[in-house]
């Protein structure tokens, strides 16, 4: 029978000793390249899912942008006004077109008198023009795109994990619907984005402190200036913030709570003035809205081929 001996340790103190601390060496640069990899895969996601959207921007037309975003600039600036007058939809959309003419109005201003028409027809022909449309789409591409990096702050602050920030943001950015999606000048894409961002003032190992609830409050009201429904994510703020709270004096808690929201107001306000300077325009047309999808709310069942329903299924079926 034969009996396996266990070889004689080869290794003196000292030279175990230089291994060990050969080797932690080894591990360091190991785990600090895994780390520095993780770090940048948020912007490699950005990038690539931008580069993506870029390639497929160019697809033809889509129902909503004409209708419900071009003909409503069209008629602001045939009457020389910034508001739409029509709220259908919040303004941030509109309000995103109107940044995209700036350069036109600047380059307009710089060699005005080589044009022969005035500054609004000037601009109702650049935004009549294909590639209007598609400089609004990569604008939505790219404000979808920053999703990316807010999904990777809130899971980090979250768990506390650079790996799984890294497998959340990735998951994110590689999702065929958002992509399919972030081509459209519309306003879904931009909606959940600010959530997203939302979700890094929400979230947190303990209780989120209260600039972390204000920053949530912007980015709801700036989501609630994109598409009504998201306001409702105030609620989720204004909990957290009942809860989170170790303040016993319901006084300066309710204080903060009208903080908040007037924050949030304000915020869509600023986006959305004519909710107040149009308040009559703007009810008709909530209303009128109300008839279209259902509720107020709109979660009524909507229309084929819009968000409520399958996009990789509505896309096949086509």
């Amino acid at each position: 029978m034969h009996i396996y001996r266990c070889p004689q340790p080869i290794f003196v103190d000292g030279l175990v000793r230089q291994r060990l601390v050969s080797n932690d060496k080894l591990l360091t640069k190991y785990f600090l390249k895994q780390k520095i990899i993780l770090q940048i895969i948020p912007l490699l996601g950005f990038l690539l899912f931008v580069y993506v959207g870029l390639r497929g921007l160019d697809f033809g037309n889509h129902w909503d942008e004409y209708g419900n975003h071009i003909v409503p600039l069209r008629a602001a600036l045939e009457r020389g006004s910034l508001l739409p007058q029509w709220y259908w939809m919040p303004s941030f959309n509109h309000d995103l077109a109107l940044v995209n003419l700036l350069p036109f109005i600047v380059s307009y201003l710089i060699v005005g008198e080589a044009h022969d028409s005035s500054l609004t027809q000037y601009l109702i022909g650049v935004i009549e023009q294909p590639d209007f449309i598609l400089r609004m789409r990569f604008m939505t591409c790219f404000i979808t795109g920053l999703s990316i990096f807010w999904i990777f702050i809130a899971s980090r602050r979250l768990t506390r994990s650079i790996e799984a920030a890294s497998f959340a943001c990735a998951l994110l950015g590689s999702c065929w619907e958002l992509s399919y999606h972030a081509r459209w000048y519309t306003a879904d894409p931009i909606v959940m984005q600010f959530i997203a961002l939302a979700l890094i003032g929400i979230v947190s190992p303990g209780n989120p402190s209260y600039p972390q609830l204000k920053l949530a409050a912007v980015a709801t009201g700036l989501a609630c200036a994109t598409k009504y429904p998201a306001g409702a994510f105030m609620a989720a703020v204004l909990v957290l913030h009942i809860l989170s709270t170790g303040d016993k004096n319901f006084r300066r808690r309710g204080v903060d709570m009208l903080k908040l929201c007037l924050t949030f107001t304000f915020t869509y306000l600023a986006v959305t003035p004519g909710t107040i300077f149009e308040v009559g325009i703007f009810f008709r047309d909530v209303y009128q809205q109300k008839g279209e999808t259902g509720t107020l709310m709109f979660f009524g069942k909507g229309k084929r081929g819009h968000t409520c329903f399958s996009g990789v299924v509505v896309y096949l079926d086509r």
